[in-house]
Parts: C-alpha cells; structure tokens; sequence
C-alpha cells in the first residue's frame, strides 16, 4: 500500500505551523488502521507513507478503514484532507528492512494515479481480495515506466466516495482513426451525442445523407470520451464490406483469435460480455436489416457495450436512439465580416481552402462569394471541402460562378434535397474533367480499398493509350481521389466511399461496368498466381502482406465473379484456389471457406486441378474451425474427384488429411490405415511435403501411445523431408511436432533449440504472432535453463511485438509468463532486471529474433 495527501502544498500555506499537527494525526490515524490488520509502515516520505499486508484482503479492509478515519477526522482549521491509497499484490525483494522491485514501482504508480479519498487496486489485489468489497472497474491504463497495461480497479464501500474525475494515467486500448484535417463546429450535436450516451441509451445512430460528417461527429466524440468506456473504443469501417464479412472484420478490429472457432458472433460475446467499451460502427447503411440483427445480438449478450452507429437509414433494433446529423451552421447573406467565420459553414471552408492555399483569409472582397458558396451548397461538409480545394485555381467569386452554371438542379431525383446537393457537388467536380479523365475517373471506382499506380494502369488504360499518372495527379488535385503511402513507401490512391459510389453509378450508365469489372478480376487472379507461388518461399512474408494489403480488392473481385450473375466464375474459382493456401496460413477461416463452398457451386466448368484445390481447401479450413465433420466430408469428396480426374498424388494428399482428422478425433486404428494407404501413394510419386506431412501425423499417432522414440523418428523424417524440398511452413511443422515430443521427455535444451528453429521457419511465411509467441516461449526456456537476463530481454520484447501485431495473451499464459519473470526479477535484482526489460523492449523486430536465435 502507498499513501499520500493530496493538496499536502496548499494544506501547508493554509496552516502555516498547524500543518505539522495535520500530519502527526494523518499519520497517526493511517498506522492504527494498517496495524488492526496487521501491515507494517516500511517507510515514510514527508506525508507518503508505504506499508505492507499479509494478505490482499488485509490491505484493502485497512484501506477502507483509513479513508473513513481519515473523512470523519476533525482536523485543525477545520480543512478536509485527501488521501490516495493505492494497492498492488505482488512478490517484492526484501533487503534487510526494506522492500524493492518492480512491484514496488507499480503499487507506488498506482497511488500517484488516484485521487483524495479513492482507494485504487490492481488486478492481483482484486482477485486475491476476499468476497465482500465491491470493486468498480476503470479500465486498463499506461502507468509510468511499465512497459505493460494495468487494469485498475477502485473500491467500493461504505464512507467513501463513489465518483472521482479520471486517473492521472493515460488508457490503454482507444483505437481510433486519425483525421487528416482538424475537427470543425458541430459543437450542439456533439453535446446532444454525448448527452444521448451518458443516459440508458446503449446504441446512438448517427443518421444523414453521405457526406453530411457522420463518421467526423463519431470519431470525435469517440476522442472526448476516451475515459469514459474502461476498455477501450474501437472503429470499424463497414463501407466496403458485405453482410458475411461484417463479423469477420469486427474479430479483427477487437483482435479477438478466431481459429478453432466456427462461431465468430460467440467470440465476439466472450470478448466483451464483461466490458466496458465504446464500438463504432461506421457505414452501415448498405448492411441493414441484416445489421440490424448482428447489433441486437451484441447488445443482448453485452450489457455494458455501448454503439455509435452511422448510417443512412436507421438500424431498426429495440432501444435506438436517432440523431439526425444536421448540416453546418448557415449564415444570412447579409452577415458582416466579423459574424461570417463564427457560423460553421464558413468556417469549414475557410479551413479546407488554407489546406491548399496557406494564405486563403476571409475578406470583405471575397465574403459574399463565399457566403454564398455556402448556402448553395446547404452546409454541407463534404460539397464544401470538394468546393474548397478548387480554391487553389479559382478565387471564390470564380467558384460561385461555376456553381451556379452547374449545381443549381439535381440529376439524381430519388434523393431527398440535400442528398441531390451533394450528388451534384460531385457531378460538378466530374463535369469540370476532360472526357479521358472522366472515364479514368469512373473505371477508377472497380478498386476498393484503393489501387497502386501499375494496377490502377493495368485496369484502366491496358492499351497504354493514356497518361496514367498524369491523370491520377489531376483526380488528386481535384479532391476526386487521396494518396496514401504504405509502409514501403508505395504510393496508394483511393476514393472517399460517397465519391466512389457516384463513379461507380456513372460507370454502370456507360455500359463499360462489366468490361472493367472483368479487367479488375482478371488483375488480381493474376496477381494471386503469382503471390501464391511466393508464398512458400523466401519472400513469403513479404507475399503474404501484399495479399493483406489488397484484400479489399480481392474481396471486390470475389463478389464481382462469384455472387454477380455478369461476372466471369471461372475467374472466381481460380482466385478462391490461390486464396486457400493465405487463408489457411493467416487464420482467415470463416471467410475462407464462405468464398470457397461459392467456388465449389461455380466451379462445374473450371479445370480439374481448382476443383481439387477449392474441395481441398474448403476440408482445411472447416479443420481450422473444428468443424470436423464437414473437414472429414470435403477431403471424402476431394479424394473421389482425385481418382475420377486420375490424379493420384493428390489424392495421396486427401488420404492424409482424413488420417490428419481421424488422430484429431481420437480414431488412432482408423488414422493408421489412412496414412499407411496415404503414404504408399505419396512414395510413389516422391511428394516429399505430402510425405512430411504424412509423418507429422504418424507421430502424433506415436504420441498419443506413449512411443517417444517412434515419435522422434518420425518427427526427424518430416523435418528432412520439408528441409529436402525448402518448405518453410513445412518445416515449422515438423519443428512444433518434436518441440511435443521434447516436452514429453523433459528435455529443456531440445525444446530451446526447436524453438529457435520454429521461430526462423515462422519469419519466413511472415507468421509474426506465432514469431512472437515463439519469442516468448524462448524466454521462459532460458529463465528455466539459468539465463536469467536473456529470458527477460526476449519476454520483453516478444510483449512489444505481441502489441504491435495485436495478438493478445490469455490471462492463464499472461499469468504463467509473469511467475517466470518474477523469478528471474529475484535472481537478477531489480535494477539488472529493469535494465534487461528496458533493453529487450526497445529492440526491434530484426534484433529480437537475432538475439533470439543466437548460439
């Protein structure tokens, strides 16, 4: 337990020579509570006072008692005085009287995060408490020098106070985009938001036309409430995804492990069934009804998830609360200078408009162009920020011209009026182009998520009849597209979702929509041969993130050729078949198989070879989510399609795989017919990965009897099989299978040895949470095996790793790991620790792995 008074500085000035009356009480009255419990002060500093329990229960029960003693106290000038109490159960280094250790750090910064008359836990204390304190949960937070998020905790009971501003720490886990321009006005529709959430309202949808600001007012809010949801807030975009992938991008977002798992919404429960956290949902206008449903089912199962939702139409669940996102604030036309910038219309587009041009102001000259601008417009953000931009070419007197000439009706008339606005915003940004920029401009909107400049020149202008990127630079100046760059410093384009479906409805009207459809599809089958080719060898993890980058578009190409009747499904079952492998390896289950059973349906026509390949990896993937059943029925019929198309070594392949199922349901006598079938046809052929794998599950078969020697061999004959032909995958395989068989025979060094090599093997296919895992489990080996420094340097660093690739360890592994630190904590000291934590934790990727697997 830490204390200290809170205001101690001003209580001083006040009191003057009273105050050291004030302290002798404080202290006085601190020490009778912790010794009824049996603490014992270790130390004092001024008015901080650190003392140490038996148990948690003790500490919290003296806790209570001091911030009631201290409430009820009459103290001198009749001041109120207001002590932080901050508690941490953990295992300190005693040194003659004193105690030090990173325990000892935490429970100090855990009082200096608290406030006069809050008693502050950690988790460790909370659990090892005894049943009777109420504890309010406040969320995980960044707390001074630890490296690590601490969930904290404040007591509850009787005499103390309830409410308290936030901790004096920043929170852990607000995932919020960043926006490119600063937030401007809406200030009452941000209150009436805040005001809608800090009642019984679960679910607030913020309901507009595209392009009236409903994702800025979101975000926003989001940001000025970070404090408020104690586990967080998390955005997901929704505008590109269809009703299938909502769930799937909700897993991802929340960083929730989906493998294993056929069930994605019962995940998503799990997750946040006791969680105080903050989603928004953003796009969703396209996904109802079907929404509708998924966000019931969320609120039912999650009593304090909250939901801001936007869309265009309402979600239609039980407990919506509707905000109409107004337009901006419109001035009159007759607003004086000084009056015009206040409304927040005009401020908007004086805003965008020094965005590209730094010396644009607001002048008696140009006020009345831009009031009306404004109002033409019908303060609206998006037409105003797209009216803005052209104000590095055109003065506003120039704008209002134009505007005049082209927006005054609407070509779109079943769209309500501001909906026609901002439609023919749009349109008179599309119109000011040139006719080859208007078509580069409509085939542009096929790409979601955005395109490359090669791809965006290999779909739009194959011939090479047109300057490609001399028109991507015009669609850029002209706020029709946004450049981005990606971590390799590529250049990526894309279109705002509101500007992209007016291009797309403009492509559809020419009569050019399938044609570059099939042009984008036949891109990206392309491009997926070629990365899955890539993907087993040395540049495998670099192919695997270009397939993650384009995934948007792959997704697009899928719908376009699998669900769109004009689509090409030949085209579709080809890219479901390069796909399998990706899914497979990156854990995209659920997704995976929905896109290959469609494949299985189109794929009648399509070369014997995908039709194995779709069936093969639809088996693999129902595996992956243990649905076992429909695994073993899918390898049944590739086995059938095998012998009906002769191709005998795949059916080898098949063979093993329902062996590979069979030892997963226990059928070890049905498992050793398979693969001994299975294994004949596959030495026929010298399939060397079937083969290993083949071996692979002949040793867990040896496992599961007790053979350790025959497992050995067989795990060493995979091994060689998949070093033989340079499977990386492969041979992480066989490594993971002896690391079992090293466990089952006790010997440490072996399984620190396989470990380095399985971590090697899962770099090269770009697996980097299983890197990091691997990392981990390293450093627990080297603690166990006396290299104490070098344990904590790799668990360190594979937490930071961990974090960066939001793979999140259950509280059980979390737990085991921190009993390994603690005892190396013991072995090195606290600072040859701290020191050894710091250095593993500001390693990069490159240098963790190095180190990890050095001699």
């Amino acid at each position: 337990m830490f204390t200290d008074i809170e205001g101690s500085t001003r209580l001083l000035g006040l009191l003057g020579d009273e105050y050291g009356q004030l302290l002798a009480d404080h202290h006085r009255l601190i020490v009778a509570a912790a010794e009824k419990e049996q603490g014992v002060l270790v130390d004092t500093q001024g008015d901080a006072c650190f003392i140490v329990f038996p148990t948690a229960s003790q500490a919290v029960a003296a806790a209570a008692e001091i911030q009631q003693a201290l409430s009820t106290h009459a103290w001198p000038g009749g001041v109120e005085v207001r002590v932080r109490v901050g508690l941490h159960t953990g295992s300190p280094i005693q040194m003659d009287d004193r105690y030090v250790g990173m325990d000892v750090h935490r429970a100090a910064r855990i009082s200096a995060a608290a406030h006069g008359g809050q008693v502050v836990a950690s988790a460790s204390t909370v659990q090892l408490s005894e049943e009777g304190p109420s504890w309010l949960a406040l969320g995980d937070f960044r707390l001074k020098d630890l490296m690590r998020p601490e969930r904290l905790y404040q007591l509850v009971a009787t005499g103390l106070a309830e409410h308290h501003p936030p901790l004096r720490a920043d929170r852990w886990g607000t995932e919020l985009p960043e926006p490119p321009t600063r937030f401007v006005g809406r200030a009452t529709a941000v209150e009436e938001v805040l005001e809608m959430l800090s009642g019984e309202t679960r679910l607030v949808t913020l309901v507009g036309p595209g392009g009236i600001g409903k994702t800025r007012l979101a975000v926003h809010v989001g940001r000025l409430w970070s404090d408020r949801f104690t586990d967080g807030i998390q955005f997901v975009p929704l505008a590109a995804l269809t009703e299938p992938e909502v769930m799937t991008a909700i897993v991802e977002a929340l960083g929730v492990t989906q493998i294993g798992s056929d069930d994605p919404m019962g995940l998503v429960v799990q997750h946040l069934r006791h969680r105080r956290m903050l989603l928004i949902l953003d796009n969703m206008e396209h996904l109802v009804p079907a929404a509708g449903r998924l966000v019931a089912d969320l609120m039912r199962g999650c009593p304090d998830l909250r939901i801001v939702a936007t869309s265009r139409a309402p979600v239609g669940v039980s407990g919506e609360q509707l905000m109409r996102v107004p337009a901006l604030a419109l001035p009159s036309e007759d607003v004086e200078l000084a009056a015009a910038a206040e409304f927040e219309a005009v401020a908007l587009f004086v805003d965008r408009a020094r965005t590209v041009d730094p010396g644009f102001r607001l002048t008696d000259g140009n006020l009345d162009a831009v009031v009306q601008i404004c109002r033409r417009l019908d303060g609206l953000p998006l037409a105003l920020e797209l009216a803005a931009a052209r104000t590095a070419v055109l003065a506003p007197a120039e704008l209002l011209d134009r505007l005049r000439l082209d927006l005054l009706t609407s070509s779109s008339t079943d769209l309500d009026e501001r909906q026609r606005t901002l439609a023919s915003t749009i349109e008179w940004s599309y119109r000011l182009l040139d006719h080859s920029l208007q078509r580069v401009f409509r085939e542009f909107s096929v790409f979601a998520g955005g395109a490359t400049l090669e791809d965006t020149g290999a779909v739009i202008d194959p011939g090479g009849a047109t300057d490609t990127l001399e028109a991507v630079s015009n669609l850029v100046a002209s706020s029709l597209l946004w450049r981005d760059e990606d971590e390799g410093g590529t250049s990526r384009f894309r279109m705002l979702e509101i500007i992209r479906e007016f291009a797309q409805r403009e492509l559809d009207r020419s009569g050019d929509l399938p044609a570059v459809a099939d042009r984008h599809a036949a891109r990206f089958a392309e491009f997926l041969e070629t990365a899955e080719e890539k993907v087993d060898g040395p540049e495998a993890s670099e192919w695997m993130a270009r397939i993650d980058a384009e995934m948007s578009n792959t997704r697009a190409a899928l719908r376009w050729t699998l669900e769109d009747p004009r689509g090409s499904r030949l085209a579709g079952v080809s890219m479901a078949q390069s796909l399998g492998w990706f899914w497979y390896i990156r854990g995209h289950a659920s997704e995976g198989l929905r896109w290959l059973e469609s494949a299985i349906l189109a794929a009648n026509d399509a070369p014997g070879l995908h039709r194995i390949r779709v069936t093969y990896y639809a088996g693999a993937l129902a595996e992956r989510l243990g649905r076992f059943p429909e695994a073993v029925q899918r390898f049944q019929q590739t086995l059938v399609l095998c012998r009906e198309l002769g191709d005998e070594a795949r059916a080898g392949r098949a063979l093993n795989s329902l062996g590979g199922m069979a030892v997963e349901m226990g059928e070890h006598e049905a498992a050793t017919g398979y693969l001994a079938e299975a294994e004949e046809i596959l030495l026929s052929h010298d399939d060397k990965y079937g083969l290993g794998a083949n071996r692979t599950n002949q040793c867990d078969v040896a496992l599961a009897r007790g053979e350790l020697d025959r497992a050995r061999q067989l795990g060493e004959s995979a091994l060689s099989l998949f070093s033989t032909s340079d499977d990386a995958f492969g041979e992480g395989v066989a490594l993971r299978h002896l690391t079992k068989v090293a466990y089952a025979a006790g010997d440490l060094e072996e399984v620190r040895r396989l470990l380095k090599g399985a971590l090697t093997k899962g770099l090269e296919i770009g697996n980097l949470a299983d890197s990091a895992r691997c990392l981990e489990r390293l450093g627990g080996v080297e603690i166990a095996l006396g290299r104490s420094a070098k344990g904590i340097r790799l668990g360190a660093a594979a937490q930071r790793l961990r974090s960066e690739v939001g793979d999140h360890l259950t509280p059980d592994r979390l737990a085991s790991f921190e009993r390994s630190w603690s005892q190396a904590r013991l072995v090195l000291g606290e600072e040859e620790y701290q020191t050894a934590w710091d250095q593993g934790s500001n390693m990069t990727f490159d240098q963790a792995v190095a180190y990890g697997t050095e001699n």
